[in-house]
């Protein structure tokens, strides 16, 4: 893991965007967490601990890096993959990246890296289990059944894979979710602001 997010992340690498891929498929694996069974054989013992694994080498492998690269990279299906590897290392650590995330909000340099960030931090601070200490609790990082509705609507505005090009429509709607659901110490004043700005902003963006 710690090799693949160093060639994700070195501007030199060939086939740059297959690394950054597959860690977004991993990614996506820890966020779904273990799954329950196999040819009839329970095998959650032994991926809980794969999960914990990748999880963790996510969190402590440069993850500076990965804010170097929302700003250095122009493509914004690669920038929603980065964000989305982000959402996941904040969960596998209790939070700690959640006030980076937000000084990434505040130093986005345009509207659309605004709208992105925004949109990762709300699906960031979604309230999540963590991995229980037993096996019979960890059927699901997200504890019991299926998550929000709202947070799957931010989850899949930040899939790339499935929406390179999202619709003005949802956009605008990812935006207003997200500004519902923001880390609860970001005051009302500050969020009312950015939804200001966002809504004589958004207009030209996603014209």
């Amino acid at each position: 893991m710690p090799f693949l997010v160093r060639l994700a992340q070195d501007p030199r690498t060939t086939y740059r965007d297959g690394s950054l891929h597959l860690l977004t498929r991993i990614a996506d694996a820890v966020d779904e967490g273990p799954q329950s069974s196999c040819w009839g054989q329970d095998y959650r013992s032994q991926t809980l601990v794969l999960f914990r694994a990748a999880g963790k080498a996510l969190v402590d492998t440069n993850v500076a890096g990965w804010f170097d690269l929302l700003d250095d990279v122009d493509e914004p299906d690669r920038r929603r993959d980065v964000l989305r590897i982000l959402a996941t290392v904040n969960r596998c650590d209790r939070n700690r990246l959640l006030g980076r995330l937000w000084e990434s909000v505040l130093a986005a340099d345009d509207v659309e890296r605004l709208v992105e960030r925004l949109i990762c931090l709300a699906y960031a601070n979604a309230e999540r289990s963590h991995l229980a200490e037993t096996l019979a609790e960890a059927n699901r990082w997200w504890g019991s059944g299926r998550p929000d509705s709202w947070v799957l609507s931010l989850r899949d505005w930040l899939e790339a894979a499935a929406f390179r090009q999202p619709s003005p429509e949802r956009t605008t709607e990812a935006v207003r979710i997200a500004l519902d659901h923001l880390p609860e110490w970001i005051d009302a004043e500050t969020v009312q602001a950015l939804g200001e700005l966002v809504s004589e902003e958004l207009p030209r963006l996603t014209s």
